[in-house]
Formats: structure tokens, C-alpha cells, sequence
């Protein structure tokens, strides 16, 4: 009888809830999301990533994800890692050459930066 009046229990209030809100909560999908790489202050290179959840209350939405710069002197070829973390990162930029960057994570995005 007590493991009927738990569940009983336990029934009534998920009804109280799906009743407050008119509707069963909707699962939240999340994404990876990054920036371009873009220059700051003229002599850091930054990007960051989070995670992006449809429902701003989940609590993985924000949540940082591993960032990895990576320069190239033709933009094609000859990419090294230059900077890597969790959430944002930065890469001091040397020199005034312009060189070409991209995230790791998102390969297929690369800029043309000029440090200062």
C-alpha cells in the first residue's frame, strides 16, 4: 500500500505540473556554437565556444567548449595550433604580416587578420 501511495503521489504532482504550465516541458536541443576568430585591441587574436541550448533554462546552455586557433601564412596550407582552452581564447599576435586563422572546431571558416 505505501509503494501505491508514492506513486499515486508521485502522479499527482507531475499532473499539477503539466496543469501549471498547460504543456509537458519540451526537450532541449543544444548545439555547439563558436566565433570567427577576430582581432582585439589590435594584438590578440580571440575566439570563444559555448554550448547553445533552445531552452535558455537547461542547464548545459553556456556551458564552455574547447577552442583551438590555428594560423596559416596562405590560408590553405601549413596550419599550426597556435592557442587552445575551454571557452574563450586568446593568441598574441607578433609582427605585422598578415596571417590567416581558423578555429580547429570549424575548419572551413578562415579570416585574413593583421596584427598591429
Amino acid at each position: 500500500m505505501r509503494i501505491r501511495t508514492i506513486l499515486l503521489a508521485s502522479t499527482l504532482a507531475a499532473g499539477a505540473v503539466v496543469a501549471a504550465t498547460g504543456q509537458p516541458a519540451a526537450a532541449s536541443v543544444c548545439r555547439a556554437s563558436y566565433t570567427d576568430p577576430y582581432l582585439y585591441s589590435g594584438t590578440f587574436v580571440e575566439a570563444n565556444g559555448e554550448l547553445f541550448c533552445t531552452n535558455p533554462l537547461d542547464p548545459r546552455d553556456g556551458t564552455p567548449l574547447r577552442v583551438t586557433i590555428q594560423r596559416s601564412n596562405n590560408g590553405s596550407t601549413g596550419w599550426s595550433s597556435v592557442a587552445q582552452g575551454i571557452g574563450l581564447v586568446d593568441y598574441l599576435c607578433t609582427g605585422v604580416t598578415p596571417h590567416y586563422f581558423r578555429l580547429a572546431e570549424k575548419p572551413s571558416v578562415v579570416v585574413n587578420l593583421a596584427c598591429t
